[in-house]
């Protein structure tokens, strides 16, 4: 299963928080569910625990935002079981990738959209601005 992509979900539970100056943290700690994911018949599930940083730019008039990849903070850590046994992973260096994404928002609600259909959603918790 070496250099293959494998199509993920799940992962519910991660704490995201976007602050006005566009810095993003998504925390993911013990209460963040697993991801799930199979290939070939294998079953792989991956587990996170840490801190990724990025920093959203958005542009309300065409709902699109760039996201600069700033990384996993120190101490972040990946465990991989594949068909029931157990691997330790490590993330790689912070690349500075740019992506482009579309969104939608609310007062208390952020889509992210790939074409057209919600790809992740967040809810708001906080009650400040």
């Amino acid at each position: 299963m070496n250099h293959v992509t494998v199509p993920i979900r799940g992962g519910a539970g991660n704490v995201d928080h976007i602050f006005a100056s566009g810095a993003h943290t998504d925390v993911y700690n013990t209460s963040t569910a697993t991801f799930y994911g199979t290939y070939d018949g294998s079953t792989l599930e991956v587990t996170e625990f840490g801190t990724y940083e990025s920093t959203i730019r958005a542009t309300p008039r065409t709902h699109q935002a760039t996201i600069t990849s700033d990384g996993w903070t120190s101490g972040s850590t990946v465990t991989f079981m594949i068909n029931g046994s157990t691997y330790g992973g490590q993330f790689d260096p912070a690349t500075g990738q740019v992506s482009t994404v579309e969104y939608r928002c609310s007062a208390t609600k952020l889509d992210w959209l790939s074409g057209g259909k919600v790809s992740d959603a967040e809810t708001r918790v906080s009650t400040n601005p």
